[in-house]
């Protein structure tokens, strides 16, 4: 990018210019105001809250078996072209099914890459077809899940303005009840077997000709929805139609850890007490019965038929975030594989209280915008075992107070298991699933950062060109120059601002303002790329009332340069003939003065200073009127030169370059003046030589003197110890 210097228009006012009287320079919290800074990065905190169900499935297959299987098994060898199937069926077997199964193999659809096209043009065999009866035992689960989970975010813009996210998980809550129920899945399924059709060979499942569920059949209405039927000479059955709650779970920051979820349901159960009591009691033996049923007021023993389910469940909380809305989201992560392949779970490994690390993930984030979303996902992880067993059950009887009697004894546990036989075959199942609830959360984002930026430049002055001072009068109109450029050719904004509360906006390179009262001012501006802001040099206006009976005003010292230590007189005058004023005198460093005067007009007045430290001074006289309205002020240039001298010159060090010039030089090697030797040491043209005459150092001396007025001493040639003898 070039850099080009331009007198510019500055359409809007972006900029705040607020310069004070008497300073120069603009109030850091104003500048704070006016730069538009963009963000890095924004960290923010999201707490999501959650519920969602998802279903695991647990399969027992009792019955798998081919019950119609039919097809030819003669070979066709050869090249087969795009009409293979239809020679096939015409010429082999006409029932061949000329559905382009063969795309369902995984290849290209043929050697031809053409739908139709035959994959099989090394040989093959024909169509097998078979028939399967398939009869399982499903455990079907439901999880209700919910609670909520706290990421913080970390946001930072890449150079291609794409975001990278880091999501940390910091907090969670975690509620789940597990219910389970059971059904049996009756299923005839119709496969397509080639044998040997090219790599791999066909094998697919056309359909299912029949698929079909039936409940499962309990002694005991297991999910108490009572619908049961009557079997002669078996007694009563229960349809499991409904689900039926097995455990509940609640855990604070348990994520990634393993969730127990144990329960148990029991099929069929006989209370052995009450069952011996009827007996007794059918009986007439009333000495036994009435004794069992005073025991099963209070207890039972139940022999029972029971299902046993053994669930560990782990989960790890996954934020799906994109530069779009939430069900955006979804299309995006619409199945279980691609939500699987989205690399940021959480807890990555272990548990919360696992290794600090383990809980970030970052992630870079697709689309475009400055809406960022992040939805709520989970990744599970289900082991189930299902298992039979016939248990006997000690727990509290059927009593009215039955509950309260036992709570005395055990009050943390209502029953007591104890296994009589367990089922050694077992059913076990392992299944991950990723869900995506529909919680989500807006993230604050930081806006994308600019390329790299170059500081405009500006600079104002008025129609002379000064760039430091100017002098008018109440009413009269001041016109500035603008000059502002930025390196990177962007466009910019900037105000004007004149010291006196008004500020105008730079809309040309020339701006003007008027000012109502006397004083004396200062006015600034500084421009902004809408990156960075740059201010302009501060120029001074010094605005007189616009009549005055002040003819005047004077201020003179005696020698406009002096050095360091030296004290300056001053005299100052004014010619106000009838009109009395304020006079106030400043040295320019940090005294000022009110001067005193008998008739409010200054004769002739001198003040003296002492300067201690070099540098360019400008000692000056205001004068205001007798409300301290500013009327008039005039002022000096002063030198102060560093004090080099004062007996440390080394007269070895006086040399003469040429044969005009003299130069002298202190001993730390700072050249303190040049005379032509000429016009004031014609007589000494020949002192340019290495022997210096004492007469001629004498003279080189005072001519330094009278050249800076500093008081030297002088040494004679050689005497580098200064004892006055040469060496």
């Amino acid at each position: 990018m070039t850099s080009t210097t331009i007198n510019r228009t500055f359409p809007v006012a972006t900029i705040l210019v607020a310069l004070l009287m008497c300073m120069g320079s603009v109030p850091s919290a104003e500048l704070a105001q006016a730069v538009s800074v963009a963000n890095t990065s924004t960290t923010t905190t999201e707490e999501i809250t959650f519920s969602e169900s998802f279903i695991h499935q647990s399969r027992e297959n009792i019955l798998n078996e081919v019950i119609a299987e039919w097809g030819a098994l003669g070979a066709i060898t050869g090249l087969l072209d795009d009409n293979a199937c239809t020679y096939i069926k015409n010429n082999y077997w006409s029932s061949w099914d000329c559905r382009d199964f063969e795309l369902q193999d995984g290849t290209d659809g043929g050697i031809w890459g053409t739908q139709g096209g035959w994959d099989c043009y090394s040989g093959c065999y024909m169509e097998h077809e078979r028939y399967k009866l398939k009869f399982d035992l499903v455990y079907e689960y439901k999880f209700d899940y919910s609670g909520s989970v706290t990421f913080d975010t970390t946001t930072v813009w890449s150079e291609t303005g794409q975001p990278q996210t880091t999501v940390t998980l910091t907090d969670s809550t975690e509620n789940i009840e597990t219910y389970v129920k059971a059904y049996f899945d009756l299923k005839i399924e119709r496969w397509f077997n080639d044998y040997r059709e090219g790599s791999p060979s066909v094998n697919v499942k056309r359909q299912d000709v029949f698929n079909h569920q039936f409940p499962f059949i309990s002694p005991n209405d297991v999910d108490g929805g009572g619908s049961g039927f009557s079997v002669s000479g078996f007694g009563t059955f229960y349809e499991w139609n409904n689900y039926v709650r097995i455990d509940t779970f609640s855990d604070t920051d348990g994520l990634g850890s393993k969730h127990e979820l144990d329960g148990r349901v029991e099929l069929g159960s006989i209370d052995l007490i009450e069952a011996c009591e009827r007996y007794f009691r059918s009986k007439g033996q009333l000495q036994y019965s009435k004794p069992l049923k005073a025991i099963n007021y209070v207890l039972s023993l139940d022999l029972t038929l029971t299902l046993n389910f053994e669930v560990d469940l782990y989960n790890r909380a996954q934020l799906f975030l994109g530069m779009m809305s939430s069900s955006a989201i979804g299309s995006t992560f619409y199945n279980e594989a691609i939500r699987n392949a989205y690399n940021c779970k959480l807890p990555s490994t272990g548990d919360m209280n696992g290794v600090p690390s383990a809980q970030s993930c970052q992630k870079g984030v697709s689309g475009s915008g400055d809406d960022m979303y992040g939805r709520l996902g989970f990744r599970h992880w289900v082991n189930t075992k299902e298992y039979y067993s016939i248990d006997l059950v000690l727990r509290p009887g059927n009593g009215r107070y039955a509950d309260d009697i036992w709570d005395i004894f055990r009050p943390s546990q209502n029953q007591y298991v104890f296994q009589l036989w367990v089922d050694n075959h077992p059913t076990q199942s392992s299944e991950g699933h990723h869900t995506l609830t529909n919680a989500y959360a807006h993230i604050a984002t930081a806006p994308e950062p600019a390329p790299p930026n170059s500081a405009p430049s500006i600079s104002i002055s008025d129609s002379s060109g000064s760039t430091s001072t100017i002098t008018t009068s109440v009413g009269q109109q001041v016109q500035l120059s603008v000059s502002a450029s930025d390196p990177d050719g962007q466009s910019l904004d900037g105000l004007i601002s004149w010291g006196d509360g008004d500020t105008t906006d730079a809309e040309g390179s020339s701006v003007t303002h008027t000012y109502d009262s006397a004083g004396q001012y200062q006015v600034a501006a500084y421009a902004s790329d809408g990156i960075e802001t740059t201010y302009s040099n501060a120029m001074t206006v010094i605005v007189t009332a616009q009549t005055s009976a002040l003819q005047s005003l004077s201020i003179s010292v005696d020698d406009l340069m002096i050095t360091e230590g030296d004290t300056a007189t001053f005299t100052m005058s004014s010619s106000n003939p009838g009109a009395s004023f304020q006079f106030v005198f400043s040295d320019g460093m940090s005294s000022t003065e009110i001067l005193t005067t008998a008739s409010g007009e200054l004769t002739s007045t001198q003040r003296q200073a002492t300067y201690n430290d070099p540098g360019d001074f400008t000692p000056n006289i205001a004068v205001y009127d007798a409300d301290w309205n500013f009327i008039d002020y005039e002022d000096v240039e002063l030198t102060v030169l560093p004090d080099f001298g004062n007996g440390s010159i080394d007269p070895s060090l006086f040399e003469i370059t040429g044969d005009e010039i003299l130069v002298v030089i202190d001993d730390a090697g700072r050249e303190l003046s040049t005379e032509n030797l000429q016009d004031q040491f014609g007589e000494y043209e020949m002192l340019a030589t290495s022997n210096y005459s004492q007469a001629a150092i004498i003279e080189a001396t005072r001519a330094v003197s009278n050249i800076r007025g500093v008081d030297l001493d002088y040494f004679r040639v050689g005497d580098s110890n200064l004892d006055g003898t040469l060496d």
